[in-house]
């Protein structure tokens, strides 16, 4: 089901007509962002997701605005990883910016071009099946019976490392591994009352929380540790993404009582892309970053690449 949030009714009629012509549907409106939030039932936080898998979401809106509107459902869990579309007249760079930070993953000028309307529509919806698959697998993984227990890591829950090691084997195509640690973890376990379990819990739980978690994999490594497989390609946008992971963890404000940095929790990344000597490429990027004081994010490159197999440092 696709939701069309806008409060002109030609305009909501005519996007209608558009998504049917295109194959595209079924259709539900709204034309006000509190009437989307009854809809979304935005002030339910658990149990089943939404059945909306695309949203249509007009800027200006009469009460809270499109911007707000994006902000408010991408911080509910039940509802983060729905793909949401901006529809707007304004054609502006701060609108065009301000509609990707609240969480949208595409942009539609009025007046509306069918083509482009569906052809984004459709890249949207494919991401949200991605997202769906990507948590099905994740909780597939969290929630296998005694004989594949091992895949989970005991103290977190997540999958661990022998998880990772299982889908790096089967994965197939293009994408970058993540590998990134705690700063200061051997510090922070000296700590009796520090909890370090609990810290690393929750680190991770921060992160699978992230809005805009299209298509990746999060995994409990040991120790401080963790790991991410994402289909992005692109260095740069793997780099962004770790960047994201960063700071959504140096916000979270989490006390380190035993840090020789920052007074809170913080994290390094290295990242590669995906293939034979990931695991070792991505290490060393991480290693790179910890020596130049944490808190940071390393790529690796070419020049990481090893002569022998993959020795599954990971």
């Amino acid at each position: 089901m696709i939701l069309i949030v806008d409060d002109v009714p030609e305009t909501l009629m005519l996007i209608e007509h558009m998504l049917a012509a295109g194959g595209l549907g079924p259709v539900v409106t709204a034309s006000s962002a509190e009437q989307a939030y009854a809809l979304l039932e935005v002030n339910r936080h658990d149990g089943a997701a939404a059945t909306v898998n695309a949203i249509l979401m007009d800027i200006q809106l009469p009460g809270d605005d499109g911007i707000d509107a994006i902000c408010t459902i991408k911080a509910n869990p039940r509802l983060a990883e729905i793909p949401i579309i901006v529809v707007s007249a304004c054609e502006d760079e701060e609108s065009l910016v301000n509609g990707f930070l609240a969480g949208a993953v595409d942009y539609v000028v009025k007046p509306l071009s069918m083509v482009a309307l569906v052809t984004r529509v459709r890249g949207a919806l494919r991401l949200g099946l991605e997202a769906r698959r990507r948590m099905a697998l994740e909780a597939s993984l969290r929630q296998a019976p005694p004989p594949a227990a091992h895949l989970a890591d005991p103290i977190t829950g997540w999958p661990g490392a022998d998880a990772l090691a299982a889908v790096l084997a089967a994965r197939k195509g293009p994408g970058r591994l993540l590998r990134g640690e705690i700063d200061g973890w051997a510090n922070l376990t000296l700590r009796a009352d520090g909890k370090p379990d609990a810290v690393k819990a929750r680190v991770l739980d921060l992160l699978a929380g992230m809005a805009g978690r299209l298509g990746d994999l999060l995994f409990s490594l040991p120790d401080g540790g963790f790991a991410l497989v994402t289909g992005q390609a692109d260095a740069g946008a793997a780099g962004a993404l770790a960047e994201n992971m960063r700071e959504t963890i140096l916000a979270a404000d989490i006390p380190h009582p035993r840090s020789s940095g920052w007074p809170c929790i913080t994290l390094s990344i290295g990242h590669a892309a995906l293939g034979r000597d990931a695991g070792r490429m991505a290490t060393r990027a991480l290693d790179r970053a910890k020596v130049d004081g944490g808190n940071r994010v390393a790529a690796g490159d070419e020049t990481d690449r090893g002569n022998g197999p993959d020795d599954g440092n990971i």
